[in-house]
C-alpha cells in the first residue's frame, strides 16, 4: 500500500475549512529536515505538490497532492510507492484564519420616559345615615307590667313614656334611645348616639302581666351612612418619578397622601401605588379634590448593548455602528471610544458593554470587521492515515517487513 498522509488546517479533531484561511504562509519539512519554499495560505494542491517534489528527500513524481475541504491529502508514489516513509511536518507557520463572528446583543432594552396624567373622580356617593325607629303599642293595656327583651330583659313598670324609657335604658344604655308618646297608647323608640344609623334587632314583648296585648314593631329600619370617596388614578400607569399637585399641595410620586392636610377629608395612597383614595368625613356631596400633574412620569431606561468577538481573534478591528454613528477599535482594546450617544461601561479584550446616554427606545446597533479583518492563528496538523507497506525500499520499509514477519 502507498503511504497516505493528511494535511489538516486546524487539527484532525477540529478541522478548519480551507476557505477560512485568510492570510499568512507556511513551509513543510521533508524527510531529512529539508524545507519547502514558502507556501501561501491560498496555494492550491499543485503548488504544494511542486514544493514537495522539489525536496531532495522526496523528488519529482513521488507525491500526488489532492485538495480536501479542510486541507490536502498527500499520497506517496513513484520510487516511494509501497513504502513506510517518515512524516511530513511543518517547518514554519504564520497562517491566519478568519475570526469575524461578532455578537451584538441588548442586555437591557431601552425605554423612553412617559408622562403620567392623574385623574380624580367620585367613586362612592354619600348616603346619609338613617336612625332605626321601633314602635311600642300598649294594645289597650292600662295597668300591669311587661318585659321588653332586647339584649337583656327589662320590665316596663309604668305604662307611659318614662316606664318605656327606663326599660330601653336598661337594655341599650342611657342616651342611646329616645321614647316619645305618639298617642293612642303608642310610643316611638328612636335609636341614636352609639346606635344611630344602625339596623337594630327588633325588641319583643314577654312576661305580659297587663290587661291588654302590648307589642313592638319596626317603623323605620336603621341604615348606616356612607361617606363619599374619590379615587385618583394614573394614566398610563403608576408613576415611578416626579411629583404632582393634590388639593393645592405638592405630592412626590412615592409619598403617601395621608400626610396632606385636606379640609373635611382624609386621603391615602401614592402615585407610585397607582391609586389615591380620599374619604370625606360628612355625608354630603363634594366636588372631587383638584389634581394636576407637574412632573409625574414613568421612568424609562437606557439601552445597554454588549459587543463580543466570540471567535477570540488575535488581530484586527471592530467596526461598530450605533444608530448610524460609527466607531472603530482594536480587538484587544479595553477602553475603546464609544459610538456617539453611548458610553463604555465595561471593557476587556473581545468583550465590551455600552450604555445609552439617555432613556430612549432601542436604536439599531451592528458590528463587523470591515475596517481591518479579525483573524487568529491557524495551526496545521499532518497525520498518517495509511502507512505504506509491501515495497521494501530503504531501512524504514525493511523495518516494517521484519515487524510484520515477527507478528506472523
Amino acid at each position: 500500500m502507498n503511504e497516505i498522509q493528511r494535511f489538516y488546517f486546524g487539527s484532525q479533531a477540529s478541522p478548519v475549512p480551507n476557505g477560512n484561511a485568510e492570510a499568512g504562509a507556511y513551509t513543510l519539512y521533508g524527510f531529512s529536515a529539508d524545507a519547502t519554499g514558502s507556501l501561501a495560505y491560498n496555494d492550491i494542491n499543485t503548488a504544494i505538490q511542486t514544493a514537495l517534489e522539489a525536496l531532495t528527500s522526496i523528488g519529482s513524481g513521488n507525491v500526488a497532492v489532492s485538495t480536501e475541504t479542510n486541507g490536502f491529502t498527500i499520497e506517496f508514489q513513484g520510487s516511494l510507492a509501497n513504502t513506510n516513509v517518515n512524516g511530513i511536518s511543518q517547518a514554519s507557520n504564520s497562517l491566519k484564519q478568519k475570526a469575524d463572528t461578532i455578537s451584538v446583543t441588548n442586555t437591557q432594552n431601552g425605554a423612553a420616559d412617559q408622562s403620567v396624567t392623574p385623574s380624580n373622580s367620585t367613586t362612592t356617593s354619600a348616603v346619609s345615615p338613617v336612625d332605626e325607629v321601633q314602635q311600642v303599642s300598649l294594645g289597650g293595656a292600662t295597668t300591669g307590667t311587661f318585659d321588653l327583651n332586647g339584649t337583656t330583659g327589662a320590665q316596663v313598670s309604668t305604662l307611659d313614656t318614662s316606664g318605656i324609657q327606663a326599660a330601653c335604658n336598661s337594655i341599650w344604655g342611657s342616651g342611646n334611645t329616645t321614647v316619645a308618646d305618639i298617642g293612642s297608647g303608642n310610643f316611638s323608640v328612636t335609636f341614636q348616639s352609639a346606635l344611630g344609623g344602625t339596623n337594630v334587632g327588633e325588641m319583643s314583648v314577654s312576661n305580659n302581666a297587663t290587661d291588654g296585648s302590648p307589642s313592638v314593631s319596626t317603623t323605620t329600619s336603621g341604615v348606616a351612612g356612607v361617606h363619599q370617596q374619590d379615587t385618583c388614578s394614573f394614566s398610563p400607569g403608576s408613576a415611578t418619578g416626579g411629583a404632582m399637585t393634590f388639593d393645592g399641595q405638592s405630592l412626590a410620586y412615592n409619598v403617601n397622601a395621608s400626610g396632606l392636610s385636606i379640609s373635611g377629608a382624609t386621603a391615602s395612597g401614592t402615585p407610585e401605588s397607582g391609586t389615591i383614595t380620599t374619604t370625606w368625613s360628612d355625608y354630603s356631596f363634594h366636588s372631587p379634590v383638584m389634581v394636576s400633574s407637574n412632573t409625574l412620569q414613568i421612568n424609562g431606561q437606557p439601552q445597554i448593548v454588549r459587543v463580543q468577538c466570540t471567535d477570540s481573534p488575535t488581530e484586527g478591528q471592530v467596526n461598530a455602528t450605533f444608530n448610524g454613528n460609527t466607531s472603530f477599535w482594536d480587538y484587544s482594546a479595553s477602553s475603546p471610544t464609544a459610538p456617539s450617544g453611548f458610553t463604555l461601561t465595561s471593557g476587556a479584550a473581545n468583550d465590551w458593554t455600552f450604555t445609552a446616554s439617555a432613556n430612549a427606545s432601542n436604536v439599531t446597533c451592528t458590528a463587523d470587521d470591515s475596517g481591518t479583518a479579525l483573524r487568529k492563528d491557524l495551526p496545521i496538523e499532518i497525520v498518517t492515515v495509511q502507512e505504506g507497506s509491501g515495497g521494501g525500499g530503504g531501512s524504514t520499509g525493511a523495518g516494517l517487513y521484519y515487524r510484520n514477519l515477527l507478528a506472523g
